[in-house]
């Protein structure tokens, strides 16, 4: 009988270390996913700054393109005889306009160079 009593504990221990593989494994993945989940959240904190820093400069290189659009719009419209309260009231709808003709003059060169790329291929 007393051969049984090391095996029975033998086995008691190999559970209670078994158990604690288990528990070790268990924190180590918890640790690795908190990990993971502050890291992801540094990067998406990271790329939330940057879509921010890139919206602010478009908005700041729109504005400048509008200023600079409205500068020389107005002599003309002066000269044509318009007055300056009237070209204010105007500008909306002549930035729009001009933001469409841009486009479309955009547009049309973009598919010529594609046409033209596409000529050269053949």
């Amino acid at each position: 009988m007393s051969s049984t009593k090391p095996y029975e504990q033998y086995r008691q221990d190999k559970t209670l270390r078994d158990e604690q593989a288990e528990r070790d494994a268990a924190a180590r993945r918890r640790a690795n996913d908190e990990a993971r989940r502050e890291r992801l959240a540094a990067e998406a904190a990271t790329k939330a700054e940057a879509d921010k820093r890139r919206a602010d400069e478009a908005e700041t290189k729109r504005a400048a393109l509008e200023a600079d659009t409205k500068a020389r719009l107005r002599p003309g419209y002066l000269a044509a005889g318009g007055t300056a309260k009237a070209f204010e009231e105007e500008w909306p709808a002549l930035w729009r306009q001009h933001v469409a003709a841009e486009t479309m003059r955009a547009d049309a060169e973009a598919r010529e160079v594609m046409a033209r790329n596409y000529r050269n291929r053949f």
